[in-house]
């Protein structure tokens, strides 16, 4: 490793965290936990009324045509919806635009939105697109035949989008990581940030997933804010919900110089191997902790290092973000790759001479 930053102070850790939606027993409150299995989740589950739909003006058109009837095209009210309370006002308006009794629902079962009617056959206009709410509900845009009197959704879809934000922050903002995840790889996870609640979006970049931990990575060049949201459309995650572990974000210290490549990394693996009465043999799996060494010759500042080891000592967790050796670069490259949710392990300063200091330390990681 050519360097690295500490990321010592989380600035997500405040009261003022909050959410589009979430499970009772998964709230927000969980991505400050240093647990990282002790997610928040969105909102799911049987009469949940599961996650966050948002119509406005470019998804609010449904258009339908009964059998022998002409083309209708029903006008969703704009808003904030859960899944339940979507299906019943598309319900209420393809009724009042139409002539049959529709029943729309959401089939939590498959994640998938249904529409029926009980009084004859139509045929559901995909193709008619513009302004359309087909994709938020996960029908192709194609048109049907007008000989069923009920349809099922093409894709599963949980939501528009989910969020997590704080407010009144004021923070610096270096990195942004999220320590566990359930996002799949076609899902789309950013940071946004705004002086005025996200009426305004001044800057958003998309997360890099990594294996575990997704990060956005803005050293040297932080961003200060007031709002910070973390943006997710995952809309069709199979679980039926999103779920983050530990989010952290905020600024960082990288040492001036001083570092030393020679590193050492000690994996422990914490599994046994036990041999039962009859000479049976089992394993007991247990956590991998990585074990890596950090030397460096001058440590400068020492008064930002004393801060460091002040802030977290030995038991506190902080996030540590590794420059590869190789390719030799000024940036950190594929930070998905080497951020790390870890505590220190050890803590040595030796004075050298003047106001010369040398430290050795290291961190530990459960893997």
């Amino acid at each position: 490793m050519a360097n690295i930053l500490f990321f010592y102070k989380n600035d997500w850790d405040t009261p003022e965290a909050g959410c589009s939606s979430a499970h009772s027993s998964f709230p927000v409150a969980n991505t400050q936990e240093r647990i990282l299995m002790k997610p928040w989740r969105s909102n799911y589950g049987p009469g949940s009324g599961w996650g966050t739909f948002k119509i406005d003006e470019t998804n609010r058109y449904i258009c339908f045509q009964e059998t022998g009837q002409p083309q209708q095209s029903a006008e969703i009210s704009t808003g904030t919806f859960n899944a339940a309370t979507l299906a019943a006002e598309i319900e209420l308006q393809m009724e009042a635009s139409g002539t049959h009794d529709f029943i729309v629902w959401y089939d939590e079962e498959q994640n998938k939105f249904r529409i029926a009617s009980n009084t004859g056959t139509f045929a559901v206009l995909g193709s008619q697109t513009t302004n359309a709410i087909w994709s938020t509900i996960g029908f192709d845009e194609v048109d049907t035949e007008d000989t069923l009197d009920s349809y099922t959704a093409n894709e599963v879809r949980i939501h528009t989008a989910e969020w997590l934000k704080i407010n009144s922050a004021n923070v610096t903002v270096a990195g942004v990581f999220v320590f566990h995840h359930n996002i799949q790889n076609s899902g789309d996870v950013k940071v946004q940030f705004s002086n005025d609640d996200f009426i305004t979006i001044e800057y958003e970049y998309s997360l890099l997933k990594g294996d575990g931990v997704m990060v956005k990575l803005l050293h040297p060049s932080p961003l200060q804010y007031n709002d910070i949201r973390i943006f997710i459309q995952d809309k069709s995650n199979p679980a039926g919900y999103v779920e983050f572990g530990r989010v952290w974000l905020g600024d960082c210290f990288e040492p001036k110089h001083g570092f030393s490549p020679n590193f050492s990394d000690k994996p422990k693996d914490l599994s046994r191997v036990i041999v039962g009465g009859g000479g049976q043999a089992f394993s007991l799996i247990n956590p991998h902790i990585q074990n890596q060494s950090y030397s460096f010759g001058l440590a400068d500042p020492k008064d930002k290092f004393d801060e460091i080891f002040n802030e977290v000592g030995l038991a506190k967790p902080l996030v540590i973000v590794e420059k590869p050796l190789t390719p030799i670069s000024a940036e950190y490259l594929e930070p998905e790759k080497h951020s790390h949710y870890c505590r220190l392990s050890s803590w040595s300063m030796k004075h050298e001479s003047g106001n010369k200091f040398s430290l050795k330390t290291g961190r530990t990681e459960e893997k």
